[in-house]
């Protein structure tokens, strides 16, 4: 074992840095010692302990009931511990040793007495005795690693000019995401502050919220305000920029796909090029062709499928230009802009979509949204990013004992999917959760009504309005 080398300046970082990588590796614990690894609760090495009485009894009355056999005695369990303790202070034991091999190293190969001040410093800090392999590796390398300060510095820049080129929009969306992953995982290796905690969440959405997507982020800064300061573990900056990235795929393959669809009402038609195999996805009313079943586009966790918004508009508007342009295109159109404004606000029933779903986190009950991550759900030949669910209640909606109009309607988990073309009640979902509150309600589609009892005798609950060929829970002019 190497101990020539003798770390007592910046000089000799870089050797003494590549001896002790040689060493570790050659015990096999490198992970534990790699000082731009984050700290892990297994860095500190515990002794196993005995198991409890408590432990010995749940163990008897666990096998008892499992095996169905005869009650275990307490000799039995304890046999069976003394197995499970004897094999873990074996395992404890031979990783000690490497431990050991390598804190021996390090005590000959540093400096005596700044050995000594890294060890009190880290005490100190922590609080306990034990010192692990990588606070000490930690604690040397913010002291002599050249340049360190440096190479943060340069670091925490380089991420904040990048934040700025996405409030500016100088560069596309994708390219800039692309330099974001670069500089993120420099950024994590340099422990650099502009990553961490919640500041850093919110500038990140800001910075893409300024030009690139600002709906998103509007959504995004109203989960941080309703989290109040108690951040899940899982909302990261990692797992947000993760979900933006996410977002911006959905989008792309929505602006690619509306200018392939070209024809009207709720089946395509065959194109005349025999290649050309596109589909438009609205309900066939029950047909469960290939048509109406989501496709898999990227990976992803898939929830259901729900009305094709360009398929909306087709019935809104049955020229081929409203069908064949996209949103943006369609700013000029008077007529055009009066339903986005109505569809918007207003709440269709569909009895083919298999969800409910608001396009504004608003539309909820205070207190009801769980973010949700990864999921999605297919609209057409379009996936659209789930942001989250929630409770939402309808006032009013529903004929009651106290006259028409007096009841409210409750609907639960409700699925975000910010900037839809409109909010959807799914007619299956209400029904299901009819059925399960011991409730009867159905839909009518020879009047338009919601209905509770049987056919032959039954009771209006709501008179839906039928406009534009759509029918409407809720209309909003």
């Amino acid at each position: 074992m190497s101990t020539t080398v003798k770390l007592a300046s910046v000089e000799h970082w870089s050797r003494w840095f590549e001896d002790l990588k040689q060493v570790a590796e050659g015990q096999n614990i490198w992970h534990k010692v790699d000082p731009d690894l984050p700290s892990e609760a297994s860095d500190l090495l515990q002794e196993p302990e005995l198991p409890s009485n408590a432990v010995l009894e749940q163990y008897i009355t666990d096998r008892t009931t499992r095996n169905h056999v005869p009650q275990a005695t307490m000799l039995e369990a304890i046999s069976f511990y003394h197995l499970v303790h004897f094999d873990a202070c074996s395992k404890y034991e031979s990783q000690e040793a490497k431990e050991i091999v390598l804190h021996t190293w390090i005590a000959n190969t540093v400096n005596p007495s700044l050995h000594s001040l890294t060890l009190e410093a880290i005490r100190t800090e922590t609080g306990r005795r034990q010192v692990t392999l990588r606070e000490i590796t930690k604690k040397l390398k913010s002291s002599f690693s050249p340049g360190l300060m440096n190479l943060k510095d340069e670091t925490a820049t380089l991420y904040k000019e990048l934040l700025d080129e996405a409030r500016w929009a100088s560069t596309s969306p994708g390219k800039w995401i692309e330099k974001w992953n670069t500089v993120y995982h420099k950024a994590v290796r340099h422990d650099i502050d502009e990553i961490k905690g919640a500041n850093a969440i919110l500038q990140f959405i800001q910075a893409v919220g300024a030009k690139f997507e600002p709906t998103w982020a509007q959504t995004k800064i109203m989960d941080l305000i309703e989290y109040n300061n108690d951040i899940p573990a899982e909302f990261t900056l990692k797992s947000v920029s993760d979900e933006f990235m996410r977002y911006r795929k959905a989008r792309v393959h929505e602006k690619g796909n509306t200018k392939r669809l070209r024809t009207r009402g709720g089946a395509s038609k065959p194109s005349s090029d025999t290649g050309n195999k596109s589909k438009s996805l609205y309900c066939s009313r029950g047909n469960n062709s290939d048509q109406t079943k989501p496709r898999k586009q990227f990976p992803r966790k898939l929830s259901a499928a729900i009305p094709d918004p360009k398929m909306i508009m087709a019935i809104l508007d049955p020229s081929p230009d409203m069908i064949e342009s996209n949103t943006e295109s369609r700013s000029g159109l008077t007529t055009t802009d009066d339903h986005h404004r109505i569809l918007a606000q207003s709440t269709i029933l569909d009895n083919c979509g298999a969800m409910h779903v608001v396009n504004n986190v608003s539309f909820l009950e205070p207190g009801t949204f769980k973010p949700t991550f990864d999921e999605y759900v297919n609209a057409g030949t379009t996936s659209y990013p789930i942001f989250g669910r929630g409770t939402r209640i309808l006032k009013n909606v529903l004929n009651g004992t106290n006259g028409p109009c007096t009841e409210d309607l409750v609907l639960q988990d409700v699925a975000v999917i910010h900037d839809f073309l409109t909010n959807i009640v799914s007619e299956g979902k209400l029904i299901e959760a009819e059925k399960e509150a011991e409730k009867d309600i159905w839909y009518c589609g020879a009047d338009s009504t919601l209905r509770s009892g049987t056919m032959q005798e039954s009771t209006v609950r709501a008179q839906l309005i039928r406009k534009y060929g759509i029918v409407f829970l809720e209309y909003i002019p």
